[in-house]
């Protein structure tokens, strides 16, 4: 399945996390994810995970479901 399947744009690597960082600048980035600080490449790609891991549980939910609804609701007014 690809970015594009899923309604996303393709990004690089570059893009969600600059790659080779320390685990401290990952622990900021999920910080910034959780507090809607985060680039849109790096919360579609925690959403997109998301999907995929709530699907493992329950599979009769579709990839699409609620959870790209989350930012959404939880970042409302909040982005910078």
């Amino acid at each position: 399945m690809s970015p594009e399947e899923l309604g996303f744009s393709r990004v690089s690597q570059e893009a969600l996390y600059g790659g080779g960082h320390p685990p401290e600048e990952a622990a900021q980035i999920f910080r910034n994810v959780l507090n809607c600080r985060a680039t849109d490449a790096q919360m579609n790609a925690v959403l997109v995970n998301a999907a995929f891991g709530i699907q493992t549980i329950e599979q009769e939910r579709p990839i699409g479901g609620s959870v790209y609804k989350w930012p959404k609701i939880h970042c409302m007014g909040k982005r910078h």
